[in-house]
């Protein structure tokens, strides 16, 4: 697909003009015969390919057209420009070089990626008495790849254990839905879905709830559906034999095991998970073994991963509890503990989550407690700052600027300037500044864990030695400040 065929000459000019242009409008939303609507074309875009944003039922008597990326005509998302008299284009800072615009009001966006992805609003501009304003919104969404289902454990015990199952990738601006036996999954007490519904949690797996399990992604341009998940079931029936009077703390009880199991089990005997002997007959001291915390995952990511916490070993007979930060658990609908309180379900982990956790096993007379575990919650960046906040500058100085993100693991960082690649690195420093150092800096930052990266802007301009103080309009605002250039 190729752009419109429309030739004009482009003239491209400091995004501030246009706003200092449009700051001497007066905007209002006039009545309009026929609703101005965008079309995306295709209607399926997938990642790397190019989308172009057609503009239909324009009015008459326009002077340009400004696009922006979100449902605002904030500055910062401001992306280009078009007027119609100088057939000149202008870039704002959410420009990235692959948005071109045309004399039409359509928006060519090339090699498409998943951060295009949202709404994308057009100020449309007409002439008359008084400027005009009309706006149009278009959300813009990617071709959904084929999900796939992942299983903290494909080979639960019946009726005993937890499974987590998470349908990927994690997509913005999708839905997620989930699927057994062919059939929407029913509300139950058995299972459990995060938030966003992209992480479901079953509770103590049986035959009646171990699939096949599709999850399905979903947007208002298409879907698609995993392979289907079932869960093998390992099925256990014990039985212990003690002798009468085994059952007090301190006395040795000889126990023996009689077990009907799919698929059929030799019988080993363990310990607090170590190995004792193979054989249908043990005896074993009572006494409390030292509990431990074991997870799923001790690194989750912010708002998108479920956790379950297990208290180990499993016992009968035994009580469990928990404490977080050394207190005891408090009450909370996001913390849940099924299976009589030995495992903990931390639905949509935060930072707030990080602990220290320790589990207490308790019998009628005595009580231990686990070593603390803490999770490692990766999350961010949020969107960077630029420091010092100066805009002017003189020639022959030094044009220092850092950056910072919060994230966690911390942000990997690199600066452009005018989407060019500057350097890498939280700190730009550049001796000798000239005018030719004038423009806008970008700042990048990306956490490798997360996969995310987030980006601001800042422009910075330059002045001569002769330049001594100027008046800074902001655009869109009748507010004039007096800056002096360091």
């Amino acid at each position: 697909m190729g752009p419109p065929s429309v030739p004009f000459s482009r003239w491209h000019i400091p995004w501030q003009k246009l706003l200092f242009t449009a700051s001497l409008f007066i905007f209002w939303n006039p009545p309009t015969t026929a609703q101005v609507t965008i079309e995306a074309q295709p209607t399926k875009v997938s990642e790397g390919k190019d989308v172009l944003l057609l503009v239909q039922n324009l009015p008459q008597n326009l002077t340009g057209y400004v696009w922006y990326k979100g449902q605002k005509t904030d500055l910062h998302q401001f992306i280009t420009a078009y007027t119609i008299d100088t057939e000149t284009i202008i870039s704002g800072p959410a420009y990235s070089g692959r948005e071109t615009v045309y004399s039409n009001a359509s928006l060519l966006i090339q090699n498409v990626t998943r951060n295009d992805t949202g709404s994308y609003t057009i100020q449309i501009i007409q002439r008359g008495d008084k400027i005009k304003r009309i706006t149009g919104h278009f959300t813009l969404y990617l071709e959904i790849p084929k999900p796939s289902i992942s299983s903290s454990n494909l080979n639960p015990r019946e009726a005993t254990e937890t499974v987590i199952l998470s349908c990927d990738p994690d997509t913005q601006d999708i839905s997620y839905l989930w699927w057994i036996n062919g059939q929407s999954l029913p509300i139950s007490g058995k299972s459990q879905l995060s938030e966003n519904n992209k992480t479901l949690v079953l509770f103590n797996v049986t035959k009646d709830t171990a699939g096949p399990y599709e999850c399905e992604m979903k947007n208002p341009v298409s879907s698609s559906r995993s392979d289907p998940v079932t869960l093998n079931l390992l099925c256990e029936y014990l039985l212990f034999l003690c002798e009468p009077g085994c059952h007090p703390k301190y006395i040795w009880p000889e126990l023996s095991c009689l077990t009907d199991s799919h698929p059929l089990a030799e019988h080993s005997w363990l310990i607090d998970g170590m190995f004792q002997q193979s054989a249908q007959m043990i005896v074993v001291p009572s006494e409390l073994p030292k509990p431990y915390i074991t997870s799923n995952n001790f690194n989750p990511m912010e708002n998108k991963n479920v956790v379950a916490l297990t208290c180990e070993p499993k016992t009968q007979g035994y009580t469990y509890l928990w404490r977080v930060n050394g207190q005891s658990l408090p009450i909370s609908p996001r913390l849940k503990q099924p299976g009589k309180n030995r495992i903990l379900i931390l639905a949509n982990v935060t930072r707030n989550d990080t602990g220290p956790y320790e589990c207490e096993i308790r019998d009628r007379v005595d009580s231990i407690c686990s070593d603390p575990v803490t999770l490692d919650v990766l999350y961010g960046p949020h969107i960077p700052r630029i420091f010092p906040p100066s805009t002017y500058y003189h020639s022959g100085k030094t044009l220092y600027l850092s950056c910072f993100a919060d994230s966690n693991p911390p942000a990997e960082y690199c600066w452009t300037i005018d989407g060019k690649f500057l350097q890498s690195g939280q700190e730009l420093s550049i001796p000798r500044i000239t005018t030719e150092h004038s423009g806008l800096y970008g700042c990048s930052a990306r956490n490798s864990a997360t996969g995310r990266e987030r980006s601001t802007f800042k422009r910075i301009k330059v002045f001569d030695s002769t330049y001594f103080a100027n008046k800074f309009i902001l655009l869109g605002l009748s507010l004039v400040k007096i800056e002096t250039p360091i």
